[in-house]
């Protein structure tokens, strides 16, 4: 639920049987003042106002509140004659361009809260102008090129604020510049340090010379510059890295079907070993394997029924369980214990070359950390605290020693940009979550050349959806390709403090929303701002379309996020307002129409279901082209499975029959399915579903 009560206001508009369209916002028209004391109580009363929106996380009544007194300067004092009439005295204009430079800084810090990084950049570099002594809007100004990845730019703004701020002797403000400097030259300093360490890695491992990859450093950037790309020219379907996980744990849901050790399914694994303790399960070849017995009895006694009982308040998420496998492995490592000669002995039998990490390899390449707020940092200090002293109690003091005293903190603290979640591709869920540290080469892009998936031993594939030429990067996705933009931005700075300008994003820019009047498309460019009326819910920010239709930008932020949220319990909303409001090429409509079939399956809609779902190839490839179906494998094969049951419910044998003649072809473009173990999961299920349906007409 929104925080902000205007658009909880507004979303219970939307959220009934009969829809109240709110009233369409007027324009108030903005005073000229002729004296510089007026035009002064004139900002200093929209930077109030905009202070106190911000105080309540009103953010958009915020900005608007800023961009009205930075529009209310411009209108006054844009020309020479007006400034001469207004501001007698250079103390009066001095005293208003430093009140404007602190509401400009105000509203960079505002946009930076609500992801609009350029903009923030744009009003930093603003209230600089005004006031370069501003030393608040160099921080933010340096706050915002560090999100865009201009690091140098940022470096050079911060030394410069801080040279103002001894001058100044503002302690305060010193003592945050040097900090952000700090970490910015040990961040630096570890980039360094990280490139010898992988140039090293590769030159003594020989496997990677198997695969059709090498490594280059090109500048500056948030992996120090470094760029996995290909050695060669190579087509579609080649696998460019293989990785084995550093450590993993099997999912809850997952532990009654899959094994625990290469989580596999076990639908047709006859000989399964449950353990008694712990619960988890082995298949047939996992449990004759001396090192899989060794890992297995080494945690067993942590996750043994009673110490879940004791140790998870019957909750401990997955995650946190691979943190502790990371520390049980860690040790193993520097025993001595765990190398390449002392894995499965199924890792090495097909002969397929694997890179496999070691401790040193995982603290190297594992060096992003997740930007945590306080709830979240409290949470993983109560875990690693929990899980060191179940880890002490059960091994011994001595056991986490050889450690850094931090190590299962730290860890936890890179578990959100590290741990990669395993998928049954085939059955479409989730079996784990691993640590797969050489993957961490591979750099993260919102439309990826390769794609991942899990093999037969628990490994990490990556194999290109399209051909790559020699010397282009070799990229992995980042986030779902279909997430909206406004939840990819807001991750990404969550988790990466990044902010993507790539040509995929800025696409999407104007693809999302149109006018609710005349159907035009509407974005960014016809944002305009008015004076905010919170009577009526309007926090000042209006799409104008080409033909003079003014439309609140909030109805669009609400109506994205009951999308989001699965809120669809009328018809009213999901067959008429909200394709009113939704470009039908974009990321939102394509979400809208997941969220709508859901929403026709709980109404036990069948026809409209089959419909929706035959309509999602032409659908995705409108999105993102007509290779989406090699972009987005996964959405591929749950339609497939879905057509699969709604056919069957109608009985269509030869439909069926088509249906999975396409869906073996995209698993074998997808997982090379001829030799994956879902093949005879697939097959049996394949025969099952065509030979019991007779043909209908």
């Amino acid at each position: 639920m929104e925080s902000s009560q205007y658009l909880i206001n507004l979303r219970n508009r939307y959220n009934k049987p009969t829809i109240e369209e709110p009233p369409t916002p007027k324009e108030l028209t903005q005073p000229f003042y002729h004296t510089a004391q007026d035009l002064l109580a004139r900002l200093e009363q929209l930077k109030q106002l905009g202070n106190d929106s911000y105080a309540k996380h009103d953010m958009w009544f915020a900005i608007s509140y800023y961009s009205l007194a930075l529009q209310c300067y411009d209108q006054h004092l844009q020309h020479s004659d007006t400034i001469n009439n207004i501001a007698s005295s250079l103390d009066e204009m001095t005293a208003i361009k430093k009140l404007a430079s602190i509401i400009a800084s105000n509203l960079s810090l505002s946009l930076n809260k609500q992801t609009c990084t350029p903009d923030a950049v744009t009003a930093a570099q603003m209230a600089i102008d005004f006031d370069p002594t501003n030393v608040k809007a160099i921080i933010r100004l340096a706050t915002s090129l560090t999100q865009l990845g201009k690091l140098e730019q940022a470096i050079t703004h911060l030394r410069q604020g801080l040279v103002i701020a001894t001058n100044a002797q503002s302690t305060d403000l010193q003592t945050h510049i040097k900090k952000v400097l700090d970490d910015h030259e040990l961040q630096q300093k570890s980039d360094q340090v990280n490139t010898e360490y992988i140039k090293s890695k590769i030159a003594k491992d020989r496997t990677f010379e198997q695969f059709p990859i090498k490594m280059v450093w090109e500048g500056s950037g948030p992996n120090g510059g470094r760029k996995m790309v290909a050695s060669k020219e190579v087509p579609k379907g080649t696998v460019m890295l293989r990785v084995a996980p550093f450590a993993a744990a099997i999912h809850d849901g997952a532990i009654e079907n899959y094994c625990s050790s290469c989580y596999k399914a076990l639908q047709y694994n006859h000989r399964i070993f449950n353990c008694m303790m712990c619960g988890r399960k082995l298949c047939g070849t996992c449990q004759y394997d001396d090192v899989v017995l060794r890992d297995h009895a080494e945690a067993c006694s942590y996750f043994s029924r009673p110490s879940i009982h004791e140790t998870r308040g019957y909750n401990m998420p997955t995650q946190i369980e691979v943190a502790v496998r990371t520390a049980l492995r860690a040790v193993q490592n520097l025993d001595g214990n765990a190398n390449k000669q002392s894995t499965p002995t199924s890792w090495r039998k097909d002969g397929k070359p694997f890179i496999y990490d070691s401790f040193e390899d995982m603290k190297a390449l594992l060096n992003e950390s997740h930007s945590l707020d306080h709830d979240e940092e409290a949470e993983y200090l109560k875990w690693a605290n929990n899980i060191t002293n179940k880890l002490n109690k059960k091994k011994g003091a001595s056991f986490l020693a050889r450690l850094d005293n931090q190590f299962i903190l730290n860890m936890l603290r890179r578990m959100v940009c590290n741990v990669i979640e395993m998928t049954d591709l085939f059955q479409q869920t989730p079996v784990g979550f691993g640590i797969f540290p050489s993957a961490a080469f591979i750099n993260k892009r919102c439309v990826a050349n390769v794609n991942s998936y899990l093999d037969n031993y628990g490994m990490m594939v990556y194999r290109s959806n399209q051909a790559i030429r020699a010397g282009e990067e070799v990229t992995q996705t980042n986030y779902d390709p279909l997430l909206p933009m406004w939840q990819r931005r807001q991750r990404m700075i969550k988790e990466y403090n990044q902010y993507c300008e790539c040509t995929r994003c800025a696409t999407f820019e104007d693809r999302e929303h149109r006018c609710p009047k005349c159907g035009q498309a509407v974005g960014k460019r016809n944002i305009s701002i008015w004076e905010p009326q919170p009577s009526v819910n309007f926090d000042g920010r209006v799409y104008l379309c080409s033909k003079g239709h003014a439309t609140m930008t909030a109805i669009y932020n609400v109506l994205e996020k009951m999308v989001d949220s699965a809120v669809m319990e009328h018809d009213a909303l999901a067959k008429v307002t909200i394709p009113k409001y939704i470009q039908k090429d974009g990321l939102m409509w394509n979400k809208f129409q997941r969220e709508l079939c859901e929403y026709h399956t709980k109404k036990s809609r069948i026809p409209e279901m089959t419909q929706l779902t035959k309509s999602y190839i032409a659908l995705h490839e409108a999105t993102l082209g007509r290779n989406a179906k090699d972009i987005i494998p996964s959405y591929y094969t749950a339609n497939y499975l879905a057509m699969t049951q709604m056919l069957g419910h109608f009985g269509y044998r030869k439909e069926i029959e088509d249906n999975y003649r396409q869906f073996r072809k995209h698993l074998e473009d997808t997982i090379q399915l001829s030799t994956h173990y879902a093949r005879d999961i697939f097959d049996d299920v394949s025969h099952h579903m065509t030979h019991n349906h007779e043909h209908h007409h």
